[in-house]
């Protein structure tokens, strides 16, 4: 303890987040946790110094899908926390458990004007699974360590626990641990509820299986797939914004119209699925619904009556396995409409095998062949996927077991923290993160984090020079005479990067793009390849 003898709240708060597994955090400063950060030095917890507190909470979010564990943002009090709101949004839609600790003013000074006052907890309340404030300089270590709990379980998210400055600095007597109550969350479906859902699976002609995006992770592929060959169903994962028109789903939204009967696991009837209901899904289809939230469960209910067979409060992942290992004992569905489903998910338009030659702007496909090919020799590393139009042509060309994407929330502009965060977890393994100009802009000044950091990855921008989704909008809903306001400037991102003491490659050709990502691994710094595309509207996949 650098001070003082006695204890500190700070100093339970670094306790807590050692106990619970955490190995870093991320952070950008500010007067009210900088005694946290005198007291992280006690602890052998990282403290990665970021340049904007929404980048912090993103890195959170993408270590935390990485781990598999709870990811932890510091942030300072007001305008400091104001500056992270969007990105808990992004978690909380992504289902992902992260920490935000934030600095407060003072208690004893609440409701009188002090420094950076603010309504936090208020604030943080809509974009987060649950927004807390300390109370006691005592509390602090169970406060954090429950904070922790809830974030993980059930359906996890983001929970912002605000600290005030008054009691980060009181000194404490005793170890400050009261045991925090453990939040209340469902364990899996029970052997009769699973033999239930599937016995009404096996009933129907076309079942099939959706999960959200808690699902999606790396850490559930092997779940998933077992699921499916255990009970011989296909299985959709979703997690993108565009729901079922997600390119990575190629055709499947034709085929999601046939089903009969759908087991929803952790997945809700919401616009990602059109709400249940035509013509997304047709009005005949039956539901079975698996979800840790029971305020979901109800809502689903409430808006599909009696479509709704089952309704289950029950964890989603364990329910799968669940599933799995019930079905082992029994003889798997007619392989034919699995099959048929994943036929359609797999599709690809034909000519894309052949777009693109020569010199000239890159066809978004040759940019996603190029980066595949990088890919295909490290099948160790993580793929990160962000942006509008550009970043729909990489979800419907590439996906590896540790891709993040920027999530259900629609956000652009997480992926170059998303690669530090990731990176932090994984420093062994090539981080690559694809996006366009537009979204480097919103955080490029995180190279020079990962620079300080030693955390190097490649971010790979696929330049047009525009806004490119909302002058696709431009086009189609106004026309091409009323297109404006979208343009941006043709920069060089790579100049930018090695003004920041980075690596950087520019690509003007299909035939250059290979040679200059294996470089940009190579150099060991953060990399920026920017690479000259062709302004293209995110693909439609379809078979008609």
């Amino acid at each position: 303890m650098s001070a003082t003898t006695s204890k500190r709240g700070a100093d339970l708060a670094a306790e807590a987040l050692a106990e619970a597994g955490v190995r870093t955090v991320f952070s950008l400063s500010g007067n009210q946790i900088m005694p946290i950060y005198d007291a992280l030095l006690e602890t052998e917890i990282r403290l990665v110094h970021v340049r904007h507190e929404a980048a912090a909470v993103f890195m959170a979010e993408a270590h935390a899908q990485v781990t598999g564990g709870v990811g932890v943002a510091l942030l300072t009090a007001g305008p400091g926390f104001a500056n992270g709101l969007s990105a808990m949004y992004s978690a909380r839609t992504s289902e992902t458990p992260v920490l935000i600790l934030t600095g407060d003013a003072p208690l004893s000074q609440a409701g009188r004007g002090a420094f950076q006052e603010m309504a936090q907890t208020q604030a943080a309340g809509p974009m987060t699974k649950a927004s807390l404030m300390a109370g006691t300089a005592e509390g602090v270590f169970d406060d954090v360590a429950g904070a922790i709990a809830l974030a993980t379980s059930g359906r996890p998210g983001p929970v912002h626990l605000a600290i005030p400055f008054d009691l980060v600095n009181a000194a404490v007597d005793g170890s400050g641990r009261n045991g925090a109550a453990a939040p209340s969350a469902p364990a899996a479906a029970s052997d009769e509820q699973c033999a239930g859902l599937l016995d009404a699976l096996s009933e129907a002609e076309r079942p099939l299986i959706l999960t959200g995006p808690i699902l999606c992770r790396a850490q559930a592929a092997a779940d998933m797939q077992s699921l499916r060959e255990a009970t011989g169903l296909p299985v959709i994962t979703m997690e993108s914004p565009r729901g079922l028109r997600d390119p990575r789903l190629g055709a499947a939204a034709e085929v999601l119209r046939e089903a009969d009967l759908i087991l929803a696991l952790g997945k809700p009837f919401d616009f990602l699925v059109g709400f249940g209901n035509a013509p997304a899904i047709s009005e005949a289809c039956g539901f079975l619904q698996v979800d840790a939230d029971a305020d979901v469960l109800d809502r689903d209910k409430a808006a599909h009556g009696t479509r709704m067979r089952l309704s289950l409060h029950a964890e989603p992942r364990a329910t799968a396995q669940a599933l799995t290992a019930l079905a082992a004992a029994r003889t798997p569905a007619n392989g034919q409409w699995r099959q048929d489903v994943e036929a359609a998910v797999a599709y690809r338009p034909p000519e894309w095998d052949t777009v693109g030659s020569g010199n000239g702007a890159l066809h978004p496909v040759q940019l996603a062949r190029g980066v595949g090919q990088v890919l295909d020799h490290a099948p160790e590393a993580v793929l990160i996927i962000d942006g509008g139009e550009i970043g729909q042509w990489c979800q419907a060309c590439l996906d590896r077991p540790g891709r993040i994407i920027n999530g259900p929330s629609g956000a652009i502009g997480g992926s170059i923290p998303y690669a530090i965060g990731a990176k932090a977890e994984r420093p062994d393994a090539p981080v690559i993160a694809m996006m366009g100009d537009g979204t480097a802009g919103f955080h490029f000044m995180e190279l020079e984090t990962a620079l300080r950091a030693d955390l190097p990855f490649v971010a790979v921008v696929g330049n047009d020079a525009r806004w490119n989704a909302e002058h696709q909008i431009q086009l189609h809903d106004y026309g091409p005479n009323r297109t404006h306001a979208c343009e941006l400037s043709p920069a060089r991102y790579d100049r930018v990067a090695v003004g920041l003491g980075c690596h950087g490659e520019n690509v003007t050709s299909e035939d250059e793009l290979v040679p200059a990502l294996e470089r940009a691994i190579a150099s060991g710094k953060p990399a920026c390849v920017n690479v000259a595309i062709e302004g293209l509207a995110a693909p439609a996949v379809t078979r008609s």
